[in-house]
């Protein structure tokens, strides 16, 4: 624009009849020599501008912006007052955090937040290790959903059959051990089925951990078994079978029961190792 402004002053000078003195003329100090001396620096100001655009096209401009200097003015400014408001809205924030705790400095609530940080970081590596662990959990259930859980099924509903003398068993999982229920007097039950005195359902636990254990011992993982009162509220031909089929499982591992139903053993004639008699010494049979 200055140059424009430059050149039209020269053109309403040549047609005026004024002639502009060239560089060999002498210096007279008039006002044609301070015209050629502005002419000059306004094309020393278009170099440098032309300059100046030339660096900013080499630089990657934000998208949406033109490769324009008043363009890019307009940007540059546009990207200070966002700046100067993000700068302020952050002052803010220190104040009211300052205001809220004013007996720590912000050196102090810069390190607790390091600190929090650091927690979090340390609650992420947890959550990591979780998911891999749950990862773990879950291949190995589909591996037994696909391999074992079958054959864990049968093992619990042989056990069944034989602690209540038929009267239970099999289990039945259409599908899988989620819907798994008891067949039981000619039906299909739930577990948790009420009509089942408590002496049965005892029965049907006591059964699902006989078989849970012959299935660890087809790995060959023989677990010892402690049993606390097996025979409660049983009568006598049931806690009979039940006795019968302990003797049976402990030829193979170690089988711990431990009752209180002495006169119970009696009518069933088994005669314990070891006798609790009130609060004295154990009494061991000389047997």
């Amino acid at each position: 624009e200055a140059r424009d402004r430059a050149e039209s002053v020269l053109e309403e000078t040549a047609a005026a009849g004024v002639s502009i003195p060239g560089p060999e003329a002498p210096e007279d100090g008039g006002p044609a020599r301070r015209l050629r001396l502005a002419v000059g620096e306004v094309r020393n100001d278009l170099a440098r501008q032309e300059l100046a655009l030339e660096e900013i096209r080499e630089v990657d401009l934000p998208e949406g912006v033109p490769e324009d200097l008043g363009a890019i003015e307009e940007e540059r400014e546009r990207r200070r007052a966002e700046r100067g408001k993000l700068s302020d809205e952050l002052q803010e924030l220190r104040r009211r955090i300052l205001e809220s705790r004013p007996s720590e400095s912000p050196g102090a609530l810069e390190d607790e937040l390091e600190a929090r940080e650091a927690e979090r970081d340390e609650v992420a590596r947890r959550v990591q290790e979780y998911r891999r662990a749950w990862g773990l959990l879950v291949d190995s259930w589909e591996a037994f959903r696909a391999e074992d859980e079958t054959r864990l099924i049968r093992a619990v509903s042989d056990e069944l059959r034989a602690v209540s003398g038929g009267t239970f068993g099999p289990l039945v999982a259409e599908d899988g051990l989620e819907s798994v229920k008891l067949r039981a007097f000619d039906r299909v039950v739930p577990l948790s089925y009420r009509p089942l005195s408590f002496g049965q359902h005892l029965t049907v636990l006591l059964a699902i951990r006989l078989g849970i254990a012959d299935f660890l011992a087809q790995a060959r993982i023989r677990v010892p078994l402690l049993l606390d009162e097996p025979f409660a509220h049983l009568d006598d031909e049931n806690a009979s079978a039940v006795w019968d089929r302990l003797l049976s499982v402990a030829e193979t591992r170690q089988v711990l029961v431990t009752t209180q139903e002495s006169r119970l053993l009696e009518r069933i004639g088994v005669d314990p190792d070891i006798r609790l008699e009130g609060r004295g010494e154990p009494v061991t049979p000389s047997r």
